[in-house]
């Protein structure tokens, strides 16, 4: 891990000291916990084409964290905590286990009072994940935000949305519908096709 991000590894003047702070500490908690995972990202990081919408600098590559098996995060450059990228293992029994799938994150200026933004660059079929934007409607992330959430935790509910999607809130009409009528063979063909074009196979 690189020696260059510090508890002041923020655009100055954007970050308070107090959110500056916060972010070191997930950050240096984030480094603590990927000290029991083996496997590295670098791999997967430099590897990822345009095809699923992979935007990780070749720093990041250099800085990874492995949180664990499923959710993998690291800072996009080795001086700020702003912006981040994720690579989300489907989860198992899904239409999106065997596939990995990258994610966006920005940090707002008055995180954690305010909720990060995650986007899935990576295209996914799924209810509850615009196909065209990747923006993700979960509650979470908006009006249930707490400052008591973290990038991890985010990451984690966003992980168990793929699991349980919710087709009364869509942001992907066809797959909402898709799930409301029961139709759990079009949803799951359309969503492992989805992940054949698209998502980067474990």
């Amino acid at each position: 891990m690189s020696s260059s991000i510090s508890s002041n590894s923020s655009n100055s003047g954007t970050l308070s000291s107090s959110s500056a702070r916060r972010l070191y500490k997930e950050y240096q908690s984030l480094v603590k916990s990927s000290s029991s995972v083996s496997s590295s990202i670098s791999s997967t990081s430099t590897s990822t084409s345009s095809n699923n919408g992979s935007n990780t600098s070749s720093n990041a590559t250099t800085n990874n964290i492995a949180t664990n098996s499923n959710i993998r995060l690291l800072p996009t450059t080795a001086t700020s905590l702003l912006e981040w990228a994720c690579i989300l293992a489907g989860p198992p029994d899904t239409p999106y286990a065997g596939y990995t799938f990258n994610l966006s994150i920005k940090v707002p200026p008055t995180y954690p009072l305010s909720p990060p933004t995650i986007t899935f660059k990576t295209p996914i079929f799924h209810p509850n994940i615009c196909s065209r934007t990747g923006s993700i409607c979960l509650d979470l992330l908006k009006e249930a935000w707490s400052p008591a959430w973290s990038l991890l935790t985010s990451c984690q509910a966003v992980h168990t949305l793929l699991s349980d999607p919710n087709p009364d809130s869509p942001l992907n009409c066809d797959a909402g519908n898709m799930v409301r009528e029961g139709d759990d063979e079009a949803f799951r063909t359309t969503a492992r096709y989805w992940c054949v074009r698209h998502a980067r196979p474990l």
